[in-house]
């Protein structure tokens, strides 16, 4: 179920106040967009399970063959990389501490340290 966004008070300003509107609907629309891809019973969930089993199976048959070569290195990293795919999957709150606020909330910390060195603190601007 979508969260409802609050409205922005008259005193915020018409821009600010559409983009923390825009910023609210779009985390909201994200995080309920996850929610059902990784729902138990949804298709994706199936799909991964299956993509993973699969994988697992051919990385066991090639090992039984010889051509995989058994290093604990190789092994150890492929593992890693499982699990990383797995946690961001299955995961909202850690999808959205690596990349959501990565791509949403990044830019606008880096904006905000670069104008708050480049103008003085009694600016009409700052903020």
């Amino acid at each position: 179920m979508a969260r409802s966004c609050p409205a922005s008070a008259p005193e915020t300003g018409l821009v600010k106040g559409l983009l923390d509107t825009v910023d609210c609907n779009v985390q909201s629309l994200a995080e309920t967009g996850y929610a059902a891809l990784a729902a138990p019973g949804s298709p994706v969930s199936a799909a991964l399970t299956a993509l993973l089993t699969i994988y697992i199976a051919v990385m066991g048959y090639r090992m039984l063959i010889g051509h995989a070569p058994l290093r604990v290195g190789d092994l150890t990293l492929t593992m890693l990389k499982i699990a990383a795919v797995l946690a961001l999957a299955t995961s909202w709150p850690t999808y959205q501490q690596l990349v959501f606020d990565t791509l949403f909330r990044g830019p606008e910390e880096l904006a905000q340290g670069l104008l708050s060195a480049v103008q003085s603190s009694n600016s009409p601007f700052r903020g």
